[in-house]
C-alpha cells in the first residue's frame, strides 16, 4: 500500500474537491436558492483556487518535494473543510442580510466556505507528481498517470455524493466525512500528533447539536432539495401556531395545527377553480410541497380527483409524516417533473393548478416558457381552467416577470384575469399573484358565488392597467427568469 501512497492520495483528494462542489450547493440553497447563479459562483470559485492552487503547489514543490509538505497541505485543507462546516450557517446569514440580491451572496460565500479548501486541494498533484517524478525520459507517463487517477477520483466523487452519500447522511455530515478523509490522507503522508487530535475534533464535531432550534422538527437533504421542517406563528391574519415547511430558501407550504384550512394565504385562491368551471372532477396539481392544497380538496370534495405532480418523492413522505398527508386512489402523487409528464401526457382535466413558482431562488424557466403553458392547454378540457400562483410586483422597476408572464399566457388562452390575495400589501412589494386562465374568450360564468369566492373576486388585478405589453413571451431558448429574479431579490434584500 506504501508503494502506492501518492496513487491514492492523488485519486482521494480529486474526489474530495468534487464531493466539495456538489455538497457546497446543498450549504448554499437555504440561503441563496439552488439557481444558475450558484452553481457559476460555486464552479467559478472552485476553478479559480484549483488553479491558484495548481500554481502555487507547482513553486511548493519544487521547493521541497516531500511527502511530509504534502501532509501539511492536507492537514490544513481537512481542518478548513471541519472550520466550513462549522460556521457556514452564520457566515452565510451574515452575508445575504448584507448584500442584496443573489449574486453577490453567493459568490462571496463560495469563496470563503470553499475556496480555501479547493485551494489547498489543488497543491496535491504538483506536490505528488514532483515526489514521484524520478526520470525525465517517463515524466509525461508520470504526470499523465497522476491526473488521469485525480480526474478518475473526482468521477467517482460526483456520482457517490449525487447518487448516495446526500440523500444519506446529509450535507453537513458530508462536509465532515470530507474533512476526515483529508485528514486522515495528512496522517497516511505525514504522521503527527496535531492531525490525530484535529480528526478526533471532525469525529465528534457532526454529534454537537447547535443551540436555540427547539422548534426545528426536521432537517434533510433530499435528492433535490435542502428541507427544514418546524413550527412558527403565523404571520397572517392570526398569530396561530403553523407547522412549515421550508425547501432550500423559500417557505413552501404550512399547516395550522389547531385547524385544516390553508394556512397561506395565496394557496386559498385555489378554490376560484368552483367558480370558473363549476363542477370540476378531475385536476391537476404542479408542485406538492407539503401537500396542504391536495389535502385540503381531499377533505371538502370527495368528487374531486386529483395528479400531484411533485419531483421529490422525500417531500411526499415528509408531507405524510409531518403534514397528515394520506394519498389514495384519487388523491395520487407522481414524482416526475412537471414539463416532462406534460410532454407525454393524454389525460383531460377540469383545472390544472400550478404552484411550481412559488420561489423566487429557484424558478423553473421550462414550465413559464410558451412551451409549457401550450402544453398545460392541451391538458385541459374545452372549459378547463389554469391557475397559476407566481411572485413578482404588480408595479415598480422589477414587475418583468409578471409581464412576461401575462404576455405567454396570452399567446395560448384567450381569457386571463389576475388577483391579489394580500390587498394590504404595496403593488411596488414581491407578493403572491394569482393568474386564472381559459381556453374560451367568453366562459359561462355563475351570477352568484359563496362570499369566499366573492371576496377573492374583489381583489380582482385590472390587466389593463398592468402594462403586460412591455413584457417578453418566454421560450424554451430565450426565459430570462433568473434575472427577473434577481432584481427582484435586489430590490427586496434592500429594504
Amino acid at each position: 500500500m506504501k508503494k502506492y501512497s501518492l496513487e491514492l492520495t492523488v485519486f482521494l483528494s480529486g474526489a474530495i474537491v468534487m464531493m466539495l462542489e456538489l455538497t457546497g450547493s446543498r450549504i448554499l440553497a437555504p440561503f441563496v436558492g439552488t439557481s444558475t447563479f450558484i452553481w457559476t459562483s460555486l464552479i467559478g470559485v472552485i476553478l479559480a483556487s484549483l488553479s491558484l492552487g495548481y500554481y502555487h503547489g507547482g513553486i511548493k514543490a519544487d521547493a521541497d518535494p516531500s511527502q511530509k509538505r504534502l501532509g501539511q497541505i492536507l492537514f490544513l485543507a481537512g481542518v478548513s473543510i471541519g472550520v466550513g462546516a462549522l460556521i457556514n450557517q452564520s457566515i452565510l446569514q451574515y452575508l445575504v442580510n448584507i448584500f442584496p440580491g443573489i449574486r453577490w451572496p453567493a459568490v462571496v460565500s463560495a469563496t470563503i466556505l470553499f475556496g480555501p479548501p479547493a485551494y489547498l486541494l489543488g497543491m496535491v498533484s504538483p506536490q505528488a507528481v514532483r515526489i514521484r517524478m524520478t526520470d525525465l525520459k517517463t515524466s509525461g507517463s508520470t504526470i499523465g498517470r497522476l491526473y488521469a487517477l485525480s480526474s478518475l477520483g473526482s468521477i467517482v466523487g460526483t456520482f457517490l455524493v449525487g447518487f448516495y452519500l446526500m440523500a444519506w447522511v446529509g450535507s453537513r455530515n458530508i462536509l465532515f466525512i470530507l474533512s476526515g478523509l483529508s485528514l486522515l490522507l495528512a496522517s497516511f503522508n505525514y504522521k503527527n500528533k496535531d492531525n490525530f487530535f484535529a480528526l478526533l475534533l471532525f469525529i465528534v464535531a457532526p454529534f454537537v447539536q447547535s443551540f436555540g432550534k427547539n422548534n426545528l422538527l426536521k432537517i434533510q437533504d433530499t435528492e433535490y432539495n435542502s428541507v427544514q421542517v418546524f413550527t412558527a406563528p403565523h404571520p397572517y391574519p392570526t398569530s396561530k401556531v403553523c407547522r412549515v415547511l421550508k425547501v432550500g430558501n423559500e417557505y413552501s407550504s404550512g399547516m395550522f395545527l389547531d385547524s385544516d384550512s390553508l394556512a397561506f394565504q395565496y394557496s386559498k385562491f385555489y378554490k376560484l377553480i368552483y367558480y370558473f368551471n363549476q363542477k370540476p372532477t378531475k385536476t391537476l396539481l404542479i408542485g406538492g410541497g407539503a401537500y396542504s392544497v391536495p389535502k385540503y380538496f381531499q377533505k371538502t370534495n370527495p368528487n374531486l380527483s386529483m395528479d400531484i405532480l411533485e419531483i421529490d418523492p422525500a417531500l411526499t413522505q415528509i408531507a405524510q409524516a409531518q403534514f397528515n398527508f394520506n394519498p389514495e386512489e384519487r388523491i395520487v402523487p407522481i414524482h416526475e417533473d412537471g414539463r416532462t409528464f406534460l410532454n407525454h401526457n393524454n389525460k383531460k382535466y377540469d383545472a390544472v393548478m400550478c404552484d411550481a413558482y412559488h420561489s423566487l431562488f429557484n424558478i423553473p424557466f421550462h414550465l413559464v416558457s410558451l412551451e409549457a403553458i401550450e402544453k398545460m392547454s392541451d391538458a385541459l378540457n374545452p372549459n378547463g381552467v389554469l391557475i397559476v400562483n407566481l411572485l413578482s410586483p404588480i408595479k415598480g422597476p422589477n414587475r418583468d416577470l409578471v409581464h412576461s408572464m401575462v404576455k405567454t399566457c396570452g399567446e395560448v388562452f384567450p381569457y386571463i384575469r389576475a388577483f391579489k390575495p394580500r390587498l394590504e400589501v404595496p403593488d411596488e412589494r414581491v407578493q403572491n399573484i394569482i393568474l386564472v386562465c381559459m381556453k374560451t374568450k367568453n366562459p359561462v360564468l355563475p351570477g352568484s358565488a359563496s362570499n369566499e369566492i366573492n371576496e377573492m373576486l374583489a381583489k380582482e388585478i385590472n390587466l389593463k392597467n398592468l402594462g403586460w405589453e412591455n413584457g417578453i413571451v418566454l421560450k424554451d431558448d430565450y426565459a430570462p427568469v433568473e434575472h427577473y429574479a434577481e432584481k427582484m431579490l435586489g430590490s427586496y434584500f434592500q429594504r
